[in-house]
């Protein structure tokens, strides 16, 4: 095998040793970048999964919050609405009142109420009130019942309120607090009719 032969085998197995050891750096190569790849795609993942869980989130809460801040409003115009409803109703019932107050029908009432009062204070002291509105009822009532009665300095809407100052009682059969009882005591329930009456003792 001459010189030129000798070298040329020489370079061929020097290329092919380069060769192959450079393919196989080459391929390492890939495969670190690949994983690289894969890792940085893995994170880049992860972290928009963790993007629209924020979004997603925020989302959420703000919608929780028009809903709560929206159901408050409802809430707020229907206790305005059910409070001039009332307001209405009362205003009526108040109405209603003064024309009972000039019937026969209020009278006995009066007439029961005060002979109550006196069979619950039996020989008790009793002071008993009558609205002022009702003075001019005064001399008959004290003739159907045997009652001295006194006339409220302050009107409470008609029916009587009695005091027994030895037994620290006050009986109040007054319109006025069976209206701000029933008042309190009232509601609205939808979907039902309902009539509300105020009852008398």
């Amino acid at each position: 095998m001459t010189t030129d032969e000798k070298l040329q085998s020489f370079y061929e197995s020097a290329t092919a040793e380069a060769a192959k050891q450079a393919e196989a750096m080459l391929a390492e190569h890939r495969t670190a970048l690949e994983a690289m790849f894969e890792e940085h795609k893995t994170d880049i993942m992860r972290r928009a999964q963790l993007q629209i869980q924020i979004a997603t989130d925020k989302l959420k809460k703000n919608a929780n919050k028009e809903l709560s801040r929206a159901e408050l409003d409802i809430k707020r115009e229907l206790g305005e609405e059910q409070e001039r409803l009332k307001d209405s109703l009362f205003s009526e019932v108040l109405d209603r009142l003064t024309v009972y107050m000039n019937s026969r029908e209020y009278q006995q009432l009066l007439e029961d109420q005060i002979k109550s009062s006196l069979e619950f204070a039996k020989s008790d002291s009793i002071i008993i009130y009558i609205d002022p509105a009702d003075e001019p009822k005064k001399q008959e009532l004290e003739a159907a019942t045997g009652a001295s009665l006194t006339v409220s300095e302050y009107s409470f809407n008609g029916g009587i309120r009695a005091v027994i100052p030895g037994r620290k009682i006050l009986i109040d059969n007054s319109f006025q607090a069976k209206l701000e009882k029933a008042r309190r005591e009232f509601t609205f329930r939808f979907g039902k009719e309902e009539t509300s009456c105020l009852k008398q003792d």
